[in-house]
């Protein structure tokens, strides 16, 4: 629901002022599984640079509310508070690519916004992401816990 030039300035202030934007949402399919504190994985999808675009967690409860397309139809929310962000634009770290040949439990391209990931599918899944995210610097190992206390969903998007 938001366009390029929004993911633009978003990722201007994260790594220019440090400073991450409040008043986030996302739409969620499997809304009735996501909890508030639950961690997302929000990735760009649909473009020659998909991978993995912020991580985060659910500030609140699933909610619904009009739809973001102005098409009379509801869909449900959530809020987000992120972790870390990462500039798909200029640079192909965390790559889409590279993730769907490890993993196979999501459309790495395509696919419906707010997919729970089950537990069990998420442990090996987050080594992976610890492991990355150390060797980008942009998560020491004591970072880990964040993602280890909450179940997944998978976010997906296109700009």
């Amino acid at each position: 629901s938001f366009t390029k030039e929004d993911y633009s300035e978003i990722i201007e202030r994260a790594y220019k002022a440090d400073q991450y934007p409040v008043g986030l949402n996302w739409t969620i399919k499997d809304w009735k599984k996501a909890k508030k504190d639950d961690i997302f994985i929000l990735q760009q999808v649909g473009t020659d640079n998909d991978g993995f675009a912020m991580i985060g967690k659910f500030t609140s409860r699933p909610y619904k509310a009009d739809s973001w397309r102005n098409d009379g139809t509801k869909i449900y929310y959530a809020n987000l508070g992120l972790f870390t962000i990462f500039d798909r634009i200029n640079k192909k770290t965390m790559s889409a690519d590279e993730y769907e040949k490890l993993f196979d439990f999501t459309k790495w391209h395509s696919g419906y916004s707010g997919e729970y990931i089950d537990d069990e599918k998420a442990e090996k899944f987050l080594e992976k992401i610890s492991e990355d995210l150390q060797k980008e610097n942009l998560w020491d190992e004591d970072s880990l816990w964040l993602l280890k206390e909450y179940p997944i969903v998978m976010e997906n998007t296109r700009w």
